[in-house]
């Protein structure tokens, strides 16, 4: 899966940050050794071409490839870019909303977080000069998704040459629930909860066994509580650089909100960058 990402693209304005975010696409199409298209959205006059030609020049990004796209459906006209063009993985940047002092990811990208048709990279802070994501997270609690979504991050973890995934996973606590409402005493009740989380940990290995290396640095770590806060709180906590979720279902409907329970709390205040893996 190292060539997993043929295609990227990035989706850049003309903004302070701009330069940074292709820093950061030019390295990941590197390391993939991917194809690398340009995105930019705003009305393609000859003023703003001169002024895109001059800072793709100084970017070193003259050579990129360039698809103008219109500012009316925004989120509709980058994800029909995307298709026509096969893009295996768009990258985004979030940018910050200093009235709270955190960051938080606009209206078009939570659209494209719920909506896009390939793998969706969002990056929260940018440099110019890039590094490796060295820590990373993953979100193993999707039976559907958990392997695919896991195999996803071992192929980060040997490209960037990472020193830990972290695999986050939630126990199944509800027969506990009810055998801890019966007449138990504490030390059975903690017993109990030993186990639950036994099993857990134990079912995630086998499920895993087939895709891991002898090299893997996995972790595989129990939580409780609200998956998608909990998972950014813990991403947040120990400084990780890459958070891999599994993307949301395209087959709600109408009912699309209910998938976003966890990842709403995620998308509402980015805790690092995030890879939405379709």
């Amino acid at each position: 899966m190292d060539n997993m990402y043929k295609k990227i693209a990035l989706a850049i304005g003309l903004n302070p940050r701009t330069e940074a975010l292709v820093c950061e696409a030019k390295r990941i199409q590197k390391v993939f050794q991917a194809e690398l298209l340009l995105i930019h959205v705003g009305e393609q006059t000859p003023e703003r071409e001169q002024l895109m030609s001059e800072f793709l020049q100084n970017s070193q990004a003259k050579d990129l490839p360039l698809k103008w796209i219109d500012k009316s459906s925004v989120t509709e006209n980058i994800i029909k870019t995307c298709e026509s063009e096969s893009v295996d993985l768009l990258i985004i940047g979030a940018f910050a909303r200093e009235t709270f002092l955190k960051r938080q990811i606009g209206s078009v990208s939570r659209a494209l977080a719920r909506k896009a048709n390939c793998s969706l990279l969002i990056l929260t802070d940018p440099s110019k000069d890039p590094k490796p994501f060295r820590k990373i997270v993953v979100d193993g609690n999707d039976p559907s998704k958990a392997l695919e979504t896991i195999s996803v991050a071992l192929t980060w973890e040997k490209i960037e040459d990472a020193t830990q995934v972290h695999i986050l996973k939630e126990a199944n606590m509800l027969g506990l629930s009810i055998m801890a409402s019966e007449d138990r005493s504490e030390d059975e009740i903690a017993t109990l909860k030993r186990d639950a989380v036994k099993h857990t940990i134990d079912e995630l290995e086998r499920l895993i066994q087939p895709i891991i290396s002898p090299d893997s640095k996995i972790n595989i770590k129990i939580i409780s509580g609200k998956f998608g806060y909990e998972i950014a709180r813990f991403s947040s906590r120990i400084l990780a650089d890459l958070l891999i979720v599994p993307a949301p279902e395209r087959s709600l409907g109408i009912l699309d909100r209910i998938f976003t329970h966890d990842l709403e709390h995620i998308l509402a205040d980015l805790p690092t960058n995030v890879l939405i893996a379709y």
